[in-house]
């Protein structure tokens, strides 16, 4: 905090700097522009058929997006006969990239929804939209198979087949939006 000597040779506040000092405290921290970087993101696997009971709802797993994958799912154990299969998660600037490294092929189960959310906890509009990237996506996924809202991103990958060459790329419209 900055000091002064006011004119009575008393150490005082310099209300100019005090004033710059909280408004620098107000001040809002953004992400790099429209960047998903710095945020905390939240990430979790759905399967429902009815949305008021789901099938299988994994864990939240929470990382915050910087270099290198943010997430590498494992297996979760079983209930009602379904389990995750592992997924690596790797979000960027304004990108998600999942990949499958060494999974045997398999299909993922049809239901109304089966795939991953990610919800990013802020209060402000972060994502204005997001489509799939035919050039870094492996699945016959189209725009159909994401729901977007201003916090939060869904895949839904049901009955798709997948094995270790699998990948899902999908471009992400982010606006600038306070952390924290």
């Amino acid at each position: 905090m900055a000091l002064q000597r006011n004119w009575s040779g008393k150490v005082g506040f310099n209300p100019p700097c005090l004033a710059a000092l909280f408004a620098l405290c107000a001040t809002p921290t953004f992400a790099q522009d429209g960047s998903l970087t710095g945020r905390e993101v939240l990430f979790s696997i759905l399967t429902l058929d009815n949305p008021k009971e789901p099938l299988f709802t994994s864990t939240d797993y929470g990382a915050v997006v910087g270099p290198g994958p943010e997430f590498g799912m494992v297996r979760e154990g079983t209930a009602f006969g379904l389990s995750s299969v592992p997924v690596l998660v790797d979000l960027g600037t304004n990108r998600l990239d999942l990949s499958y490294p060494g999974e045997a092929p398999g299909r993922f189960m049809a239901a109304r929804f089966n795939g991953y959310v990610l919800r990013f906890p802020t209060d402000c509009v972060l994502i204005t939209g997001a489509a799939i990237d035919p050039d870094a996506t492996t699945l016959p996924l189209t725009n159909d198979n994401l729901i977007v809202s201003p916090q939060s991103l869904e895949i839904n990958v049901s009955a798709h087949e997948y094995d270790e060459t699998t990948r899902i790329g999908v471009l992400i419209d982010v606006r600038d939006c306070p952390i924290g």
